[in-house]
């Protein structure tokens, strides 16, 4: 067991916190320690920054997403139920939550409210947007970082598990070029 010093004042500060009869400096010092720790948890992440890494994988909190440029979407399960390739797009995640926000029972206008991203009730084509029939509204094509967080917020809202898979392509430019990724709510 190591010894350690410590000064006066400091002895005084740790008998004044212990509890008398009970605590012993190594229970006064490992209480303080899982304070510490909680509080720790308990604080915001820095901006993208992981919430674990397993592996060659990071994990992230969908409400606090790592730069997501030069970014390719593997694999999506939304309720458990993957995508097939052709609808694993950014822009394919978010156009689907937008219909599984219809078929929610929202009509198209309570839908355009939950949106933050450009959308029209309606049907419209050009510059960029995309009808979606199901839903009766037409919504614009966004770079990975706004679809990424219009469909996690969709999700949210809706009640629906989603999880995505990606990785970062080879890109000086990109955040963590050639690192993997999940991202689950």
């Amino acid at each position: 067991m190591p010894t350690i010093e410590i000064s006066d004042q400091t002895d005084a500060r740790l008998k004044g916190i212990a509890k008398p009869l009970q605590d012993t400096y190594d229970s006064v010092i490992s209480r303080l320690l899982d304070e510490s720790e909680a509080h720790q948890a308990n604080q915001p992440k820095r901006p993208g920054e992981p919430t674990k890494i397993e592996g060659n994988v990071m994990h992230f909190d969908p409400t606090n997403p790592p730069p997501l440029g030069f970014t390719t979407l593997t694999r999506v399960l939304l309720n458990g139920a993957e995508f097939t390739k052709t609808e694993t797009y950014w822009n394919k995640l978010m156009n689907r939550l937008v219909i599984e926000a219809a078929k929610a029972g929202h009509n198209p206008a309570d839908v355009h409210k939950m949106l933050f991203v450009n959308a029209i009730l309606g049907e419209k084509t050009d510059n960029g947007y995309t009808f979606l029939p199901d839903a009766g509204l037409s919504v614009q094509g966004q770079d990975s970082n706004a679809a990424f967080r219009q469909a996690f917020q969709l999700a949210a809202k809706l009640g629906l598990g989603l999880k995505v898979f990606f990785y970062w392509q080879d890109n000086e430019k990109a955040a963590h070029p050639g690192q993997r990724a999940v991202a689950e709510l």
